[in-house]
């Protein structure tokens, strides 16, 4: 019999490529076949026949089951965030689905994604915009370059010190980068995010910089640095080189991190937390605002989705979907009348405007919208 674990486990080979020919077409069949049957806004009926066929497909070819009270359909939705990008879209409310019903709504004032756009902040307190046709710097010793191997403007490499001193890339709202460090490390942005750090750690027995707001990490391992260490307002993450990533907004009440290979050690910057924790790949470990660290196996799919240019949602409240939706597009949020606590999932690409995902959303019949300049407003 097939565990949840293996089935996750099959799943990642699709994903890298590693898939036999018999697993790939498999998977292939499963979620093609049935997002295109159920139109990618399936209802409760369409999912439960989706849900029993896939089911015996595999207790057919590889011998799973399905755990009582739990769907195949989101022990998969990996692999269904990327077949969507092919058909459409797809998302449920924790009740029946009540369809496309209601007229649909005014989006007049669309609203475009985020882009790659950040700003530099050098030392000696000069700031410069980051070209938008570009998607990443790299971090010399000596200069700045753009990932595709074009100089940043020179006006940038006439401070001589700024290859011995901190700087800060900072994204807006709506904005996201990536940046490479000397020592290899690369880390990806989130929208309304800055990294702090240094251009040079020659000398120095560690890697330091310091995070707000969300980012990706790729450590490199270097034979001249013992560790590499991220600083949020209330925590610390000390790794050797590893991937993770790492969620803290000033606006949320809690930190994140989630390990996706190697290992991380937590600890918190707030008094009254004696214990760090060490995390394990797919663990990630929450910092509440009540001084208190927890660690639990997650979908790492879902934390590093907004990296891979998706929204993946899991049972997510209202207002947490909507926190992220915000700050990608740049909006504010008024909830008028709706339970903003009410439970979504499902799946949609962050490269689509505004109307887009909100469109979705109304589709499960659960909430409506109306977008009112830069501003979202959510009703029953």
């Amino acid at each position: 019999m097939m565990d949840k674990y293996r089935a996750k486990a099959l799943i990642s080979k699709y994903k890298q490529g590693t898939a036999t020919e018999k697993e790939r077409l498999l998977i292939e069949q499963w979620f093609l076949a049935d997002l295109e049957e159920s139109a990618c806004v399936p209802d409760r009926e369409r999912i439960d026949a989706a849900d029993r066929r896939i089911s015996a497909h595999l207790q057919q070819h590889i011998g799973a089951v399905k755990p009582a009270g739990q769907r195949l359909w989101f022990r998969v939705a990996g692999v269904a965030a990327v077949v969507a990008m092919a058909f459409g879209i797809w998302f449920y409310a924790i009740r029946p689905f009540a369809g496309e019903s209601g007229a649909p709504r005014n989006y007049a004032n669309d609203i475009q994604p985020g882009k790659h756009t950040a700003t530099l902040t050098l030392a000696d307190g000069r700031t410069l915009a980051l070209s938008d046709a570009k998607s990443g710097l790299v971090i010399d010793v000596s200069n700045l370059k753009y990932n595709d191997g074009t100089d940043v403007e020179s006006a940038v490499k006439e401070g001589a010190s700024f290859a011995k001193e901190t700087m800060t890339i900072s994204t807006p709202l709506g904005g996201t980068y990536q940046v490479a460090l000397p020592d290899g490390t690369k880390i990806w942005l989130n929208a309304g995010s800055s990294l702090k750090f240094s251009a040079a750690w020659k000398g120095q027995p560690e890697r330091k910089v310091w995070l707000s707001g969300e980012g990706y990490f790729e450590v490199a391992k270097t034979a001249r640095h013992s560790s590499f260490i991220v600083v949020t307002a209330k925590q610390q993450v000390e790794v050797l080189g590893t991937h993770f990533n790492i969620s803290s907004y000033a606006d949320e009440h809690h930190t994140a991190t989630t390990l996706l290979e190697g290992s991380v050690r937590v600890s918190s910057a707030l008094p009254g937390v004696p214990d760090d924790v060490v995390l394990k790949p797919n663990q990630q470990s929450v910092l509440t605002n009540n001084n208190r660290i927890t660690v639990k196996t997650v979908d790492t799919e879902q934390a590093v989705a907004w990296k891979n240019g998706l929204f993946i949602f899991n049972d997510e409240p209202l207002h947490q979907i909507m926190k992220q939706i915000a700050r990608w597009y740049n909006v504010k949020v008024v909830y008028e009348g709706v339970d903003e606590n009410k439970k979504f999932g499902g799946s949609i690409s962050r490269a689509g405007q505004l109307s887009k995902v909100l469109r979705q959303l109304e589709k499960t019949g659960g909430v409506q919208f109306e977008v009112q300049e830069r501003r979202v407003i959510v009703m029953k």
